[in-house]
């Protein structure tokens, strides 16, 4: 089925956008890495996708397919400078489930005033800088995960519309990287919360 670009995909482009910076202000968090155990149902994820220019490499959810980013040009050559004055994010890859009208995307984080800011304490602190942004849109809360040898910042982000889990996290090639998946609330079901934590427990570094 040829996938069209319809209003609701132009809603994603602006979530992605503008929700970085909301938050639910905590008082008391922490960036005490918890490790996780991802329950990986191999019946619920794709094929391995490997991206060499981050250094990671991932299984999408089952049906999410390759989107072909070349079909939209003018759009994503505008979609580079999404965040805020500090942040530039690079989408590399986005994957779609048209049926569910969900999506995953990738992308690589870089700091302008600060490129050499590639720890996770100072990303989880910039991101604690601006959480107020949006937070009457959002609720947002925020965790920070280790999977394997993987140390990740966990930003969960909903409303009546959207449910986005977004992870950031650096690559063995001292890139950040950032992975959302975008679904929409009606469609945020027990089982696509199972392929989201399969297709999470898939996440690896590539060398």
């Amino acid at each position: 089925m040829k996938f069209r670009l319809t209003s609701f995909f132009l809603c994603i482009i602006i979530f992605i956008s503008l929700s970085f910076g909301c938050s639910e202000k905590k008082d008391n968090q922490s960036i005490d890495n918890n490790q996780i155990k991802f329950e990986i149902d191999s019946s619920l994820i794709g094929e391995r996708v490997v991206f060499k220019s981050l250094g990671l490499e991932i299984c999408p959810p089952k049906q999410w397919e390759k989107f072909d980013l070349t079909k939209y040009s003018d759009i994503f050559k505008n979609f580079t400078v999404v965040d805020s004055v500090n942040k530039i994010q690079k989408l590399i890859h986005i994957f779609s489930d048209t049926m569910a009208k969900s999506f995953m995307f990738i992308s690589e984080i870089v700091f302008r005033n600060s490129p050499h800011k590639n720890t996770l304490k100072e990303i989880y602190e910039d991101l604690q800088s601006s959480i107020q942004k949006l937070s009457k849109s959002y609720t947002v809360q925020i965790a920070n995960l280790r999977k394997d040898n993987i140390e990740l910042i966990q930003v969960l982000a909903f409303n009546n519309q959207f449910v986005n889990f977004r992870f950031f996290g650096i690559t063995s090639h001292n890139k950040v990287f950032q992975i959302d998946y975008f679904i929409p609330k009606n469609y945020y079901t027990e089982q696509v919360a199972r392929a989201i934590e399969s297709s999470l427990g898939t996440l690896c570094l590539s060398y």
